[in-house]
């Protein structure tokens, strides 16, 4: 049985599950597109907006990548740049104080490089894996006009796939 599982195991690939925020949609044909070339790799994946996302399905995954536009906020009159997108507070609120030690994250961020604070999002995805105890695989991915630069960008989700350490 053990054999077995492990030659299943080899052929499924691993279960990954992408986790992110849209306002206008590219985040979401991001997120598409990492989940169909995954699946080229034989992984399976499972893709979802952060509204909908529950503390299990980050536990089921075998590694969960986690992805928000970056958005600007209103304090009161005061113009915050770079801040996650609002579903993310949805999922946040409830994995509460749940944590998820030794369970392997990837982020992605997108934004605009006029933004004062560039994939500002990003940044704050990382503070949520750190606050989560979770394990940060490789570097973050920072996409720039995502659908004025869609090849350039998407030759990068590419690249950035292909470097993650995902076995």
């Amino acid at each position: 049985i053990l054999v077995f599982f492990y030659i299943f195991r080899y052929t499924i690939g691993m279960h990954i599950r992408i986790i992110y925020g849209s306002n206008s949609g590219s985040t979401r044909s991001v997120a598409e597109l990492m989940a169909q070339l995954l699946e080229q790799g034989r992984h399976q994946v499972t893709g979802q907006s952060a509204d909908q996302g529950s503390p299990d399905d980050i536990a089921e995954a075998d590694i969960t990548l986690v992805g928000s536009c970056s958005w600007d906020h209103f304090a009161g009159k005061e113009r915050l740049h770079g801040q996650l997108q609002q579903h993310w507070f949805t999922l946040q609120k409830k994995v509460g104080s749940r944590t998820y030690p030794k369970h392997r994250f990837a982020i992605f961020g997108l934004g605009d490089s006029t933004y004062t604070n560039f994939c500002g999002a990003a940044d704050h995805l990382e503070a949520l894996v750190k606050k989560w105890k979770g394990q940060r695989l490789g570097s973050i991915l920072r996409l720039d006009s995502y659908f004025f630069e869609q090849e350039q960008n998407d030759r990068q989700i590419k690249e950035w796939l292909r470097g993650l350490p995902l076995s």
